[in-house]
């Protein structure tokens, strides 16, 4: 298996961090998501409140 964040080999039954290599690689990726350099991209609902708002 191959780690997400280092890029490193390593054995899934020898790591405490899946998917990741170990603690470190698993703490790294914590930091990008938590920075927002990693996130999901959403579409915006709109309800009936937004548009009230928008259209003040």
């Amino acid at each position: 298996m191959q780690c997400p964040t280092c890029g490193e080999s390593f054995v899934p039954q020898d790591s405490v961090a899946l998917p990741f290599c170990g603690a470190r690689c698993r703490d790294i990726d914590l930091g990008r998501w938590i920075d927002e350099r990693h996130s999901i991209p959403v579409e915006r609902q709109w309800d009936e409140d937004d548009i009230g708002e928008v259209m003040n």
